[in-house]
């Protein structure tokens, strides 16, 4: 049987909030990875950790409490279960020797008494009566295969031998769940604690994987956290042009998609342009061509030609040497979007007069 939460801390079930909190700190220092490697020792904390949170939680404890006298009870069932059924087995054969005494039994009693009366000297005439049913026959082999128990017991025995299955099956089946969620409590606390080294490490990735879904949980939340806090170290370290770097870029861009398609947070254009315009001014080409489209959208509210015009026109001269690329895919996208801005550019420049040409260009 598996070690309880209790015995995994060391203490007894009675153990106080304060006795429990000590022993955690004790086996903390004893066990700790940074003091003892290797997998078993992590493995080890990692059961000790899931052990205090759950009896450090008063709740938490008293559902585990509950569920360990809840086996406690069926374990009393299952041997109040079998003991049953022994005893009715041993009634049922003693019934069955009473009720199925055969004739012969009496006569071979009656020969061994006449043979002691014989050897004490004893008259034939004297000790000898007649063999109890004198008539009796050797019954046929039909009649000697007596049923083990009559029906009606068979039935009870049937039945508690079902029923003693079953609890063994539910037993059995309860406890590999509970083995089953505590390996998935260590492997998740163990992911956890990798997870915090990385967003400490390396926030920039795991905002990324946070955001894409690819090598880690989709968790908007956390992605907006990270890229919140890479935006407010790249502010700190703009260069002496005042521009922020490519991570800088990619989480302000990233903070302006949360925000304009509604991704864990109410959609909110006001902060998403925000972001994108901060992007977009340290030449960020995607930031720019959110904005492009955004005020150029026909028949809304927030339709800005002029506007839409300068945003494409800033991202028809942006060049190569502000914008970096990782792979052949970003050089192909990057050329098909100054090719839509050139476009959309030229469309919009025939729609302006001269006057709103020139302020368009002054923006």
């Amino acid at each position: 049987m598996s070690n309880t939460l209790y015995d995994i801390l060391e203490v007894s079930p009675n153990a106080s909030l304060q006795i429990i909190r000590s022993a955690y700190r004790t086996l903390s220092q004893q066990y700790h990875p940074d003091k003892n490697s290797g997998v078993q020792t992590a493995t080890l904390m990692a059961e000790i950790n899931r052990a205090y949170m759950v009896l450090s939680d008063p709740l938490k404890r008293k559902e585990y409490d509950v569920s360990l006298t809840g086996l406690a009870g069926k374990a009393a069932t299952r041997e109040r279960t079998r003991r049953e059924y022994r005893d009715a087995a041993s009634r049922d054969t003693e019934h069955r020797h009473r009720e199925h005494r055969r004739p012969q039994d009496d006569a071979s009693d009656w020969h061994q008494s006449e043979n002691r009366n014989r050897d004490s000297g004893q008259s034939e005439e004297d000790a000898a009566d007649p063999p109890p049913n004198s008539q009796w026959r050797e019954p046929a082999e039909e009649e000697n295969l007596q049923p083990l128990l009559s029906p009606t017991r068979f039935r009870w025995v049937f039945a508690l031998g079902c029923a003693a299955v079953v609890a063994a099956i539910v037993s059995s089946f309860s406890q590999a769940l509970k083995t089953a969620e505590v390996v998935a409590d260590t492997k998740e606390l163990a992911i956890a604690g990798q997870w915090r080294l990385y967003n400490q490490e390396t926030p920039h990735l795991a905002a990324d994987a946070y955001f894409t879904g690819q090598g880690a949980p989709q968790n908007y939340d956390k992605a907006r956290e990270l890229y919140l806090k890479i935006a407010g170290e790249k502010r700190a370290t703009k260069t002496a042009e005042g521009l922020i770097d490519e991570r800088g870029q990619l989480a302000l861009r990233r903070l302006g998609e949360i925000h304009a398609k509604g991704l864990g947070v109410p959609p909110d254009w006001a902060h998403a342009i925000a972001f994108y315009e901060e992007a977009a001014q340290s030449g960020d080409i995607p930031s720019m061509s959110a904005l492009a489209e955004y005020y150029s959208a026909e028949q809304t509210n927030h339709t800005n030609l002029l506007a839409a015009y300068s945003w494409y026109n800033k991202l028809a001269a942006v060049t190569n040497r502000s914008y970096t690329f990782s792979s052949g895919t970003g050089v192909a996208e990057y050329h098909r979007t100054l090719a839509d801005a050139l476009k959309k550019r030229d469309d919009l420049e025939r729609r302006l007069s001269p006057d709103e040409l020139r302020r368009a260009q002054s923006m």
